[in-house]
């Protein structure tokens, strides 16, 4: 589930699995959540999971309203989540080719799978707003 930190109505939207479709999308479009500032986000998995070994991100990609493709993201993970957390990297996503006005997802697939509760997702910003 999502926390309350992050504008998620509902607690379900930034986990709901639902990748915004369509031949517009839009930074207006209520579906999507907007960053001015570099983000964390951590999901917790409830329980320990295992053989975990890809990761995606889905972004707007557009270069409107001061909005545009994510920097990078960087994965990292956890059995824990407290002050002492020391989180492993996984490592970054990778980015498709950029395609102007469309929804795109970045990739991390690991070699070997993981075992985690937390999966930690830092996604740095390269204009604006992500």
């Amino acid at each position: 589930t999502a926390s309350e930190q992050y504008e998620d109505s509902y607690l379900s939207e930034l986990t709901d699995n639902i990748f915004l479709e369509g031949d517009t999308p839009s930074y207006g479009d209520a579906k999507l959540s907007g960053y001015n500032s570099d983000t964390t986000v951590i999901i917790d998995l409830g329980d320990d999971r295992s053989r975990l070994y890809q990761f995606e991100v889905s972004y707007l990609s557009t270069m409107v309203a001061g909005i545009a493709p994510l920097n990078r993201c960087r994965i990292s993970y956890s059995d824990t989540n407290d002050k002492e957390t020391k989180w492993t990297a996984a490592g970054n996503v990778v980015k498709p080719d950029y395609i102007e006005n469309s929804m795109q997802k970045a990739t991390l697939t690991l070699e070997e799978p993981i075992d985690a509760r937390y999966v930690r997702f830092q996604l740095y910003k390269s204009s604006a707003w992500l």
